[in-house]
């Protein structure tokens, strides 16, 4: 990990008035006391950013900026890191921009325009806030991101871009479908098979491609490789399993394993825990083994609010959330199974958590830190895999989240948020 150094923005507010982002947004409202009265279309225009990512093997990162209700995917680069917009959609439609990533390199970065998909339910039913008569829809979009027009390549979600950037696997009518990033071939369908399909995961090297195949009451992960190799199903049973997660020399596959839906209904007066394990499987034979499970409390049961996210790291150790002490904690266990080491103690809940790109460390977004009042703020904390305590890197009385390691490895970029400024991306 890099020193700490004081976080610099990528962007300012008064950025967004200049150049080629004026078409981009509406007219900021002046600054105004806490006295001041505000309207409802200052609500409305407040300005902030999500949906940050990192390029892992360029000095690169994007984020969807929201000014105005028109959302838009800006990016800044090395050395003057400095933001700027990528895409030019100027009308506050309520589309929104999520599951965006970027490819290895940064050339090109590939998001989902449409949907709702905090909703309640019908999350991908498309949002047509300005009642056209066909509708909206929820499509995936490649973006140059040196130049060019974003070009959509039809209804889908969940894109994934291969680890060389030349494809993309994307879930489209609940089977997988494969794109050419250059556009050189139509889309077309990979995968038919029984269940909703979700959750794609390229192997590190680009030859599989893991999924889920979600049949309701049981739930499947798959190994997809071509045309003609049959799919590879991993250590199946009547679980639900859910949340591959390659290794990093792509020979095996962790996930997470729940009971089948079924059996004698459970009391409403006292529910029963939500027994949940960690999965190992090899990836040649499809075999698989149990490598932690967890505690048979309530607290200890599988956790919808903190799903347990398990990240492959380096030397076959696998990182987990659990909740079992009463706090969101992070977890490491060897892939070959054994007791469960606490990386993350304390009264602090480990929210967002990333791998650095040695895969020795985790980059946390929780609220820790020796400031009052911390209990209630998110700063960004480095946890060591092998030895170490867990280290705040931005201590203070801002809100610092979505933690990622920029391509260069000398940087740490993060969304950060005051009582005066909106959430931004910060470096």
């Amino acid at each position: 990990m890099p020193p700490s150094r004081p976080a610099v923005p990528l962007l300012t507010l008064p950025v967004m008035a200049l150049g080629a982002a004026a078409a981009l947004s509406a007219q900021q409202p002046p600054a105004r006391t806490s006295a001041a009265p505000f309207t409802l279309a200052d609500v409305r225009s407040y300005p902030y950013a999500n949906e940050l990512v990192a390029a892992t093997r360029a000095p690169r990162v994007a984020w969807v900026f929201n000014s105005g209700g028109r959302r838009n995917l800006w990016t800044a680069t090395a050395p003057d890191w400095q933001g700027r917009p990528v895409t030019r959609w100027t009308d506050d439609d309520g589309q929104e921009i999520t599951a965006v990533s970027l490819a290895a390199d940064g050339r090109h970065a590939v998001l989902v325009r449409g949907g709702d998909h905090d909703a309640n339910w019908d999350l991908l039913s498309p949002v047509n806030a300005t009642s056209r008569p066909l509708g909206a829809e929820v499509a995936i979009w490649i973006v140059p991101m040196d130049g060019g027009a974003p070009r959509s390549i039809g209804d889908g979600d969940t894109p994934v871009i291969a680890p060389q950037g030349d494809r993309v696997a994307y879930v489209r009518d609940r089977q997988l479908w494969l794109a050419p990033i250059d556009g050189s071939a139509p889309p077309r369908r990979i995968v038919t098979v029984r269940g909703d399909l979700r959750e794609p995961q390229w192997s590190p090297d680009g030859r599989h491609l893991a999924f889920v195949a979600d049949r309701g009451d049981h739930a499947f992960v798959g190994v997809y490789t071509n045309d003609s190799t049959p799919i590879r199903w991993m250590a199946p049973s009547t679980g639900r399993d859910n949340q591959p997660r390659w290794s990093p020399d792509g020979r095996r596959l962790a996930f997470v394993r729940r009971p089948g839906v079924g059996g004698p209904p459970d009391s409403v007066l006292h529910p029963p825990p939500l027994p949940w394990r960690l999965l190992v499987a090899d990836v040649a034979t499809g075999e698989g083994r149990v490598v932690w499970k967890a505690p048979a409390t309530r607290r200890g049961g599988y956790s919808r609010m903190f799903p347990p996210g398990p990240l492959y790291a380096a030397n076959g150790t696998l990182v987990f959330r659990s909740y079992e002490d009463g706090w969101p904690h992070l977890y490491a266990v060897r892939d070959t199974g054994g007791p469960a080491r606490l990386l993350t103690p304390g009264a602090w809940m480990a929210e967002e958590f990333r791998l650095t790109p040695d895969g020795r460390g985790v980059l946390v977004s929780g609220n820790a830190g020796d400031t009052p009042d911390d209990i209630d703020r998110r700063h960004l904390v480095h946890v060591p895999l092998e030895g170490g305590a867990p280290r705040v890197l931005t201590p203070g009385t801002g809100l610092e989240y979505t933690p990622v390691m920029t391509g260069d490895g000398a940087s740490v970029a993060f969304l950060g948020a005051t009582a005066q400024q909106p959430p931004l991306p910060m470096r």
